[in-house]
């Protein structure tokens, strides 16, 4: 048994970080196979120590239209007025598009070897008006190139004490305070680091380092964007030792190195301790982390030039019986948006806004994950919830914070003050026969420098029917007021299911900041059908609204959608 638990763990130590988790209506375990009632004697069968796995995920899709209604202005060469220019610019709109990602690993033993291949077709292509102003021609020539890209490559060993990969892989340092190269699916962010990265555990103390180039995602699906991958080199390691389940200390360092000739050093250096206490009681776990970061900013020949970073973040967990508690605080000073150089170097407005998301650092927000974060690098304040279990059935939760936020102060943006912000929200997860609701509402209002007030509704019901069959209920809506302006955005969708082997949902969405730039009303209809165990077909057509999109703290603005895509994922 012990040999079959140790080869299950390999197996999952080995699995590659960018297949993302298949799920299957049929779960199995490897012990049902050893274990029987009868009296005849059972041979055993030594588990294979092969295994392999394959990934096909493959979107066709047709935009008629994108929702932005920008209207363009240009100089009358007769009058030498401004005025309203009618001529089309079709930059994200009519054009089709066929995106597929193959992937496929292979192992034997503590050793694998996985691959991942995207592509990127574009069909019937947007054509600038000949009379369009010159930006709109500059911004196809960066759009609709059709992509071959070997994503992902790497091969790797991993045992009880070594862990060896060669390739592309992620890595983040603690809670991100200093590194964070990762996938955020949400968003579209997939950043890697090509090159090394080891691990040995020597008992209780495990040691790590890494070294490689920044390997960006090299496409925006569904926009047509594409680009290369910066030069930044990253440099790094982390060492850790456990004091059995009371106390874990861990240091890291990491070094940020651009290889361009750029007019400034661009190097960066920073190092971290991290405090974990996982449960030293029962009733209790604490974490924290400390980091200190210097960029070197001087110009070629002049004295070295520095600006200073200071972070520090805590969470904190309290078991009282049915009530849990936690607390989260965080205090940033001047952290920096660190981004690839392909961004720094970009002479386009258009690319340099899409890949400012490729941050590759991550700070905990210490707020609401689906919050509209609008800055997070000048930042003391933090959060307290209290869950309390009723029974198994209800549990609901209340929450509060207050920040005190000067990141517009120290860039000199976004207002000309500090910020200071309150939330507070609530709600729960629900259960009843048949059924389930979870969600939570509440308000962030946030005043000085940037005020803006948000007031949300997050709520997901679903109710059996019959048979296999449910009926789902999603709302999510914000109601924002910013700079004088007010606004409604958000999402409504009505689902019905059977089982896991289809579903159907419509939809509307709403998006009414700027009208006269965005379309404010979506509407889709949307299905899915499992057709085997390893297969699934989604499609939809219709609408999805523009408008920004975030996921713990990543938030990134999506233009409106209007058109038709299938999409099919195999996973074996």
């Amino acid at each position: 048994m012990k040999r079959i638990l140790f080869g299950a763990a390999l197996a999952l130590l080995a699995r590659p970080a960018w297949a993302e988790v298949g799920t299957s209506s049929t779960a199995t375990t490897s012990a049902t196979s050893f274990f029987t009632t009868s009296e005849t004697p059972v041979a055993f069968e030594e588990p294979s120590p092969w295994r392999y796995g394959f990934l096909l995920l493959s979107t066709a899709r047709y935009q008629f239209d994108n929702g932005d209604r920008t209207q363009l202005t240009a100089i009358n060469p007769i009058t030498g007025v401004e005025e309203l220019d009618t001529r089309y610019d079709p930059t994200g709109e009519d054009f089709y598009d066929l995106v597929t990602t193959i992937g496929g690993e292979v192992g034997y033993g503590p050793m694998q070897l996985a691959m991942r291949f995207d592509t990127a077709l574009f069909f019937h292509e947007p054509i600038a008006h000949p009379d369009a102003v010159p930006r709109i021609s500059e911004n196809l020539e960066q759009r609709y190139n059709n992509v071959y890209n070997l994503d992902y490559i790497s091969g790797s060993y991993a045992d009880r004490n070594v862990d060896l990969t060669l390739g592309d892989f992620y890595v983040t340092l603690g809670r991100g305070l200093l590194l964070a190269i990762r996938k955020v699916g949400d968003v579209g962010v997939d950043n890697k680091l090509r090159g090394a990265n080891g691990k040995v555990r020597l008992g209780d103390l495990t040691l790590n380092a890494f070294g490689g180039f920044v390997n960006l995602k090299n496409f925006e699906q569904g926009q047509g964007f594409n680009y290369d991958n910066g030069n930044d080199l990253i440099v790094g390691g982390r060492a850790e030792y456990g004091f059995g389940k009371y106390l874990k200390l861990g240091g890291h360092g990491v070094l940020m190195r651009n290889q361009e000739d750029r007019p400034r050093q661009a190097e960066i250096r920073g190092v971290g301790a991290t405090v974990e206490l996982p449960r030293p009681v029962e009733w209790a776990k604490l974490y924290a982390e400390v980091a200190f970061m210097e960029r070197d900013l001087s110009e070629p020949g002049d004295p070295v030039a520095t600006d200073d970073t200071f972070a520090a973040y805590m969470s904190a967990n309290v078991f009282a019986g049915p009530v849990t508690v936690l607390f989260e605080g965080k205090h940033y000073d001047n952290l920096p948006l660190i981004v690839p150089d392909l961004v720094a170097q970009s002479t386009s407005p258009t690319i340099n806004a899409r890949q400012t998301i490729n941050l590759y650092i991550a700070q905990p927000t210490a707020e609401r994950p689906q919050l509209i974060l609008l800055t997070n690098q000048t930042v003391t304040g933090g959060r307290v919830r209290v869950d309390y279990r009723i029974n198994a059935d209800v549990v609901p939760f209340i929450a509060a914070g207050r920040y005190h936020d000067e990141t517009a102060v120290r860039l000199g943006s976004l207002g000309s003050g500090a910020t200071d912000a309150t939330a507070v929200y609530g709600g729960g997860t629900f259960r009843w026969e048949g059924g389930t609701a979870t969600g939570n509402a509440g308000y962030r209002g946030q005043f000085g420098g940037l005020d803006r007030v948000d007031i949300h509704l997050l709520a997901d019901v679903e109710q059996h029917l019959w048979d296999d069959y449910a009926a789902e209920l999603y709302v999510n809506a914000l109601k924002a007021t910013q700079d004088n302006e007010d606004w409604l955005e958000g999402r409504v969708a009505a689902s019905i299911k059977a089982g896991r082997t289809w579903g159907a949902t419509l939809a509307y969405e709403f998006y009414t900041r700027t009208p006269g730039l965005f379309r404010q009303h979506y509407v889709s209809v949307a299905g899915n059908w499992q057709f085997s165990e390893r297969g699934l077909l989604r499609a939809l057509v219709g609408g999805e609204r523009a408008g920004l999109k975030c996921t713990g703290g990543v938030c990134r603005f999506f233009p409106g959608f209007e058109g038709a895509r299938i999409e099919l994922d195999l996973r074996y």
